[in-house]
């Protein structure tokens, strides 16, 4: 039997990557070969299967005799799944070619246990009873195999690790499959009004007692646990340095760099682009631990100690955070943390005399930009994160100010503000790897842009006609994602990807600002004037091309001055 080469191939991206299980988590392979559109009883078998396995204990991956397919990796939704699942009323491929096609994820999936559970509401023949009965011999994992033949009047039989189970009865079927949660989906309405969470922490709501309507929710960072932010940064680290992701987490990240000049950064597509992006990002972390979302950098709120770590701030802290700014005696590496360079390095993809360049000249010539490059020479510092913290960044008074006061006939003049001024203006004053076209290698970039997309949310949901304001029509593309995505399917947040994915953010805007002066300083207003006098340097990202190349020939050594820029 042929098995396939050892890959996944990432449909999302098409990218191929080397994978295998995660720690603490089985996979369960559902392999369909029903129609769901003409078998009712076939279609709530595959729901109740797929609403009740806990995603907190299980992945979950699906190959279907209709011809869909959805890897460990891709999953974003269970009823995206069963949606993608039920399209086809016809057959288009036999149920051992399906099977066949699994065997190269269960393969990949090392030295972990799978389950695979096979549903059909036809007569199996003797080859195919054979085969199924085979898998354990064939796999080096642990498998335990669940064949599921509805409709069926035979008797149930066992043979090894292989459970045929012949039932009329979706609740005696469901009964039979001892890794499924029979109350996961069961709620009780409180009088109190606490707020409802699955075992994913999405916010639900309980109708009829049943969750319904769950959503993502994504929370200003130093407002999270310090156990919750270490979820966060060890799952980000996790997937960006475990060899069972790494080549998936550098070609995902790498997309940002790679279409940066194509027009992402365009009204036309920044703030829907980079949603999208965010999205099936989140998605990969959540493969991890299915607990967590995306948090945001709220800088505006902690905007007078932006740089600092303070008992409410937690942003830069070493422990829980995100580390602090960079050592400008070593090409401003960051030294401590979780991402200090002697445990984390960034994507060998990156072009690291270019960044070391651009972070050692930055916005802000100083008497150490030499020095900086040349220990930015030094192959000890090839590969570590850069930061080079500088500047102001918006208030809280002025993020509130654009987002309550500019109407939905304002929207140009809102996303503008964001995009050209906001966006940019935290880029460059972060410094290092978030100043260049590789800003997404920067563990922050996705909490930055988190902001950003929050700020946007937090405008949409004004109105009704705010939610889609600026992004008519269903043709538009976004840049660079393959396959097509389409721009309309990012711009509702409670109805995101093809299949409806919600997200909501939590609180950003509602919080008392902690941005506070000293007592015997007067706090200015940060006016829009005010803004545009004083500020007109800080749309500059890569704007100064020429000016820093001039600078890099006349102190680079020689032989390493031929940059990329």
């Amino acid at each position: 039997m042929c098995l396939y080469k050892h890959i996944v191939l990432l449909i999302i991206l098409g990218i191929t990557i080397s994978a295998e299980a995660i720690n603490g988590r089985q996979n369960v392979i559902l392999i369909s070969d029903v129609t769901p559109k003409i078998s009712k009883i076939g279609r709530k078998v595959l729901s109740e299967i797929i609403y009740k396995l806990p995603l907190d204990r299980f992945r979950n991956s699906a190959y279907s005799t209709n011809g869909y397919s959805q890897q460990l990796y891709e999953f974003s939704s269970r009823s995206c799944l069963l949606h993608k699942l039920s399209v086809s009323k016809t057959r288009k491929r036999p149920l051992n070619e399906t099977f066949t096609e699994s065997l190269e994820e269960i393969i990949d999936f090392k030295n972990e246990s799978s389950i695979i559970v096979v549903v059909t509401d036809k007569k199996l023949t003797t080859l195919e009873i054979e085969l199924f009965t085979n898998i354990p011999a064939m796999l080096d994992n642990p498998t335990n195999v669940y064949v599921l033949q509805i409709g069926d009047n035979n008797k149930d039989f066992q043979i090894n690790d292989v459970h045929f189970i012949h039932e009329k009865s979706v609740d005696n079927i469901i009964s039979r499959l001892p890794f499924l949660e029979a109350k996961r989906q069961i709620c009780v309405m409180n009088v109190n009004n606490k707020p409802l969470f699955d075992e994913c922490q999405r916010l639900c709501d309980c109708i009829n007692g049943r969750l319904v309507n769950c959503k993502r929710v994504r929370r200003e960072f130093s407002s999270m646990s310090l156990d919750d932010r270490l979820l966060y940064i060890n799952t980000l680290k996790e997937f960006s340095t475990n060899p069972k992701y790494v080549k998936l987490y550098e070609e995902y990240i790498d997309y940002h760099q790679k279409f940066f000049w194509s027009g992402l950064h365009g009204a036309a597509q920044f703030f829907p682009w980079h949603r999208s992006y965010m999205l099936v990002f989140e998605n990969f972390l959540r493969t991890i631990d299915c607990r967590v979302t995306i948090p945001v950098w709220n800088w505006a709120l902690f905007s007078k100690v932006v740089w600092k770590t303070t008992p409410s701030y937690h942003m830069w802290d070493n422990h829980g955070g995100f580390g602090g700014n960079g050592e400008k005696t070593e090409a401003y590496c960051v030294k401590e943390g979780t991402f200090g360079r002697n445990s984390w390095n960034t994507s060998r993809r990156d072009d690291w005399i270019g960044v070391g360049r651009d972070t050692c000249v930055g916005l802000q010539q100083s008497p150490e930009t030499k020095d900086c490059i040349e220990t930015t020479f030094n192959p000890k510092f090839s590969r570590c994160l850069r930061r080079r913290f500088n500047r102001s960044v918006p208030s809280y008074s002025l993020v509130l100010e654009v987002i309550n006061n500019f109407g939905i006939e304002e929207f140009k003049r809102f996303e503008s503000i964001v995009r050209d001024d906001w966006h940019n203006q935290l880029h460059n004053s972060v410094g290092g790897h978030m100043l260049t076209t590789y800003a997404s290698y920067s563990p922050e970039f996705w909490s930055h842009h988190a902001m950003l997309d929050a700020i946007w949310y937090e405008w949409q949901i004004k109105c009704k006609k705010c939610i889609r304001q600026g992004f008519s029509g269903t043709k538009e593309r976004l840049i660079g994602f393959n396959p097509v995505r389409y721009r309309h399917e990012y711009v509702d947040p409670l109805n995101l990807d093809s299949c409806g994915i919600k997200v909501i953010y939590d609180q950003i805007f509602t919080r008392t600002s902690l941005e506070k002066p000293l007592e015997k300083e007067t706090e200015v207003k940060e006016t829009l004037a005010d803004k545009n006098e004083n500020e007109n340097d800080q749309n500059d990202l890569f704007d100064d091309e020429e000016k820093v190349g001039k600078w890099f020939k006349e102190t680079a050594p020689v032989e390493d001055s031929n940059s990329n820029f």
